[in-house]
């Protein structure tokens, strides 16, 4: 069987609960605004669910985004995509081979950056960072 995507009510989590996704949904993720919810469906697409303004929960519409089968997978319960303020585009991660095929530089390395903000503050002071 698989997993669903729900949306229950919070605080009381028992007051409710409504099915969104029908034929598999994992990773949901709710827009900045809270009118659209976002999951994988069971075909690795990624879909938008409306949600109707209301008193009590009511699904709109739902639509089929693009394809997300080429995100990287870390298991069930990994969010591997983020919604931008603006609720209009996502930041998504692909494993490294297919961002190489793509034309994208190598990402064999990882650089840590420490003590960001105060070179942060210095720039924007005007002053060269220590």
């Amino acid at each position: 069987m698989p997993r669903e995507v729900f949306v229950c009510p919070f605080p009381d989590v028992n007051a409710g609960r409504w099915q969104v996704s029908q034929s598999g949904g994992t990773l949901p993720h709710w827009s900045h605004s809270g009118r659209e919810l976002f999951y994988i469906n069971g075909d690795r697409a990624l879909v938008a669910a409306t949600v109707v303004p209301g008193a009590s929960f009511t699904l709109g519409a739902q639509a089929k985004l693009f394809d997300a089968s080429p995100l990287r997978t870390w298991g069930e319960y990994t969010l591997l995509y983020d919604v931008a303020p603006d609720d209009q585009r996502f930041l998504m991660l692909r494993p490294v081979i297919e961002a190489r095929l793509a034309g994208g530089n190598r990402a064999d390395k990882l650089v840590q950056i420490t003590n960001w903000t105060a070179e942060v503050q210095a720039k924007l002071a005007g002053k060269a960072p220590k």
